[in-house]
């Protein structure tokens, strides 16, 4: 092994351990009794929580009419935004969460939620100053740059989504410079509920 070798492997696992502490960091800031479920910051699979309900919703975490959250957008439009072939990497009948994954140089990641309830809608959660955005839903924000990537989120109702977009160890890694694409496959995705 050369030392250019050594010296590249040595920065993957700096990057990792970045990237887990960020992680970490992000999630744990809120309140010991805040209800509101904290946002993925990292890649998941098939999650094996148990879904649990909120006082004052609806099954906890089911969209509407218990359609699959995978079946919101398409692995194609997941993949649009990577730049990068994408699959789904998640339980593909999740009503309540789809993770999109693609490598192009960089790990990319893409995570809808939709919830039931007004109490999971916590735009501070996701780690930056949200943006307002207009005709999507009661309210809606952006986040275009955070620890956690980019977020963008809207409430209707009784009904919540959030779409995180994040670039994982990637050098030059900018998922800011594609938010506006990350708030219309929010729009999309809401459309299709």
């Amino acid at each position: 092994m050369t030392m250019l070798d050594t010296a590249k492997i040595i920065r993957r696992l700096a990057v990792t351990a970045v990237a887990v502490t960020l992680t970490t960091v992000a999630t744990g800031c809120g309140a010991a009794d805040d209800a509101t479920p904290a946002p993925a910051a990292a890649p998941t699979t098939n999650s094996t929580e148990p879904e649990a309900a909120e006082a004052g919703s609806t099954e906890a975490g089911a969209s509407a009419a218990g359609a699959a959250v995978c079946d919101l957008l398409t692995v194609a439009e997941a993949g649009d935004l990577f730049g990068a072939t994408a699959a789904v990497d998640s339980d593909a009948d999740s009503t309540r969460e789809c993770v999109w994954v693609g490598r192009e140089g960089a790990l990319h990641q893409l995570h809808l939620q939709v919830y039931t309830g007004q109490s999971f809608y916590s735009p501070a959660r996701w780690g930056g100053t949200g943006e307002p955005v207009t005709g999507l839903g009661d309210e809606a924000f952006l986040i275009r740059s955070s620890p956690l990537g980019v977020t963008a989120g809207t409430r209707d109702g009784e009904q919540v989504v959030f779409l995180n977009y994040q670039i994982l160890l990637g050098a030059n890694a900018k998922p800011a410079e594609r938010a506006d694409d990350v708030t219309q496959l929010l729009r999309t995705a809401v459309g299709r509920l």
